[in-house]
């Protein structure tokens, strides 16, 4: 089985039981969702296959999930995102990470005070911009 086809299967299979619960709330009187279902991948190759109306002979073998897919987001019930691979929270629990990405993504999935995304691009310009005029022989303030 191809990535692209591993994401593929996935997506739709997450989808389809996440569509499931959202029908199983709303039938005991909870309505959860007016929106649809957002489905997120790292994978581009799954998210294009999603988004293109064609198929090529590489991916034929795929088409039942991904008439699935495309007919879920056709129909408005599911929306697919794609997540750049070093922003992906889902990281933490499929690969080995280094200690920076391994602390950004536990804060994200535990839900702890800290560092957003922002905070820490801003930190590591000041760290960078320091470091640059203490080459220049200038002192940062």
């Amino acid at each position: 089985m191809s990535s692209c086809e591993a994401e593929l299967v996935a997506l739709a299979d997450a989808a389809i039981e996440l569509l499931h619960v959202t029908e199983v709330v709303d039938f005991l009187g909870h309505s959860c969702l007016d929106e649809p279902v957002q489905v997120c991948t790292d994978s581009k190759a799954a998210y294009d296959l999603c988004h293109r109306y064609t198929t090529a002979t590489n991916s034929r073998h795929i088409d039942r999930k991904l008439f699935k897919m495309r007919e879920l987001r056709g129909a408005g019930r599911v929306q697919l995102k794609h997540i750049p691979g070093e922003t992906n929270p889902a990281d933490l629990f499929t690969k080995i990470l280094t200690r920076q990405p391994f602390e950004k993504h536990r804060k994200f999935v535990l839900n702890l005070p800290g560092d957003t995304g922002v905070e820490h691009a801003r930190r590591q310009r000041h760290r960078e911009a320091g470091a640059s005029s203490q080459r220049d022989g200038k002192v940062a303030v």
